[in-house]
This record gives C-alpha cells, sequence and structure tokens, in this order.
C-alpha cells in the first residue's frame, strides 16, 4: 500500500516473516485479531476525546458506516471495516492541541489539517493484514464531486 503525497514517516524495509512452526488454531487468530481490534477502539477513543470532546463519536459513525455496507450487501470485511472506523482520524494525533477547540482553523491550519488521512494511512500501512483499512483512511475525505481531500478522487 502506497499512501500518496507523503514525505513525513518513511517505512523501514519489510523483514520477511518467519513461517510459524505450527499452525496457529482458529480460535487463536481470532483471539488475537479481537484484542488489536479492542486496541484500535481504545486508539479511537482518545483521539474523539482530544479532538471532539466525546468518546462516542466513532460508535456513532461505526454504526452508520456498518448500516451502509449492510445495504451494499457487506462488500467490506468487518475487521476491516472496523479498522478503518477506529483509525480513520488516527493522523491527528501528529497536530499540535492549539489545531482544536479554537473554532474555525487558519488556512494554514486546514493545510496542516488536510494531511491527517495520508498519516493515518502511513501509519496502519506498514501492516499488510490492515491493506484495506489503510485505503480507506486515506479516503475518508473524499467526495463524489472531486472537492474531497487529500486527492481529490471523483
Amino acid at each position: 500500500m502506497t499512501c500518496q503525497w507523503s514525505t513525513s514517516l518513511q517505512r523501514s524495509p519489510k523483514q520477511p516473516k518467519a513461517a510459524p512452526s505450527t499452525p496457529e488454531p482458529i480460535e487463536d487468530i481470532q483471539q488475537e485479531q479481537d484484542e488489536v481490534l479492542s486496541s484500535f477502539e481504545a486508539i479511537s477513543k482518545t483521539i474523539d476525546t482530544r479532538i471532539y470532546n466525546t468518546s462516542k463519536r466513532t460508535t456513532f459513525l461505526a454504526e452508520v458506516v456498518f448500516g451502509m455496507n449492510a445495504l451494499k450487501g457487506n462488500v467490506v470485511p468487518t475487521n476491516q471495516l472496523l479498522t478503518a472506523v477506529y483509525l480513520h482520524d488516527f493522523g491527528m494525533i501528529t497536530l499540535p492541541d492549539t489545531f482544536f477547540g479554537h473554532g474555525k482553523p487558519t488556512d494554514e491550519q486546514f493545510k496542516t489539517l488536510k494531511r491527517h488521512p495520508i498519516v493515518g494511512c502511513e501509519i496502519i500501512a506498514h501492516s499488510t493484514e490492515w491493506k484495506e483499512a489503510a485505503k480507506i483512511i486515506l479516503q475518508h475525505h473524499e467526495r463524489p464531486d472531486g472537492k474531497g481531500y487529500p486527492q481529490g478522487l471523483k
């Protein structure tokens, strides 16, 4: 996964994974994934509280997004979608506190703010397991009319 328009957070070369000596039981894999998603949820609540002064924003977004996904026939796998919902604003962690709670951002602040999908994508794209989630994170502010960001996709 390449997160376009980036000059920060360069990825280190990928190291090949060692083959496991015995296959993991499916229950162990599911438990690991549940623990990771639980950590992502905790991160999202922290970000929501810092930026939006509520820990419930992402929970509401998850309900909306999962409803939309169901209407489309569940085209996005649950774990990818949930990861994207939890971490869609992950790139905001790089912004200073002065960006939040002071009304409308200045033009310079908004220019910096518009990079948060790229930064969030870069962080999560280090794991090949979350490739689809990284793409969703990158594109979560795009609009059908092409006026979104960061790429202006139509």
